[in-house]
């Protein structure tokens, strides 16, 4: 790939069909197809856009890292806006997640039935803003109400 800012989340389509991939300063998450069998990605093209908000309570938003569940939708960290949202695979949001930290960095389906969102935040928040609250670094964790899947294996 050309063009690359700051690499974070990425995951594949259960078929391979599919490679989702979120570059944080480029405003959104793209979409590639996937050859699993070449090893090789093609047709770049945004599924969500996600504008850089300045007027955010910490002056920021990119999308950081993300998963998919088992339906196929995606789950984003919203760093600098305190979320996480789920978006269809076609890019419609369908859902968020409020957290009471700001610097929100990933997520991961993890449990005995995968059915825990693992989700983790920023440690290094200036301890000026006036968002910084004590639980930011955590690790926190709810349930969706859908599940994950178990995780993509790489064949190298």
């Amino acid at each position: 790939m050309r063009d690359l800012n700051f690499s974070n989340g990425f995951d594949w389509t259960a078929d391979d069909s599919r490679m989702y991939y979120i570059d944080s300063f480029s405003d959104g998450i793209a979409v590639f197809d996937f050859d699993s069998d070449a090893g090789t990605i093609a047709n770049r093209r945004t599924v969500v856009t996600v504008l850089n908000d300045e007027s955010t309570p910490c002056g920021f938003t990119v999308a950081d890292g993300m998963t998919l569940d088992a339906e196929g939708h995606l789950w984003v960290a919203m760093c600098g806006l305190g979320e996480v949202r789920r978006y269809s695979a076609e890019g419609e949001l369908e859902h968020t997640i409020e957290l009471p930290v700001l610097g929100v960095t990933s997520v991961a389906f993890g449990g005995d039935d995968l059915g825990d969102l693992y989700i983790t935040t920023a440690a290094n928040w200036p301890a000026d803003h006036p968002r910084t609250v004590p639980e930011q670094g955590g690790l926190f964790r709810c349930r969706p109400g859908v599940t994950g899947r178990l995780p993509h294996a790489f064949a190298g």
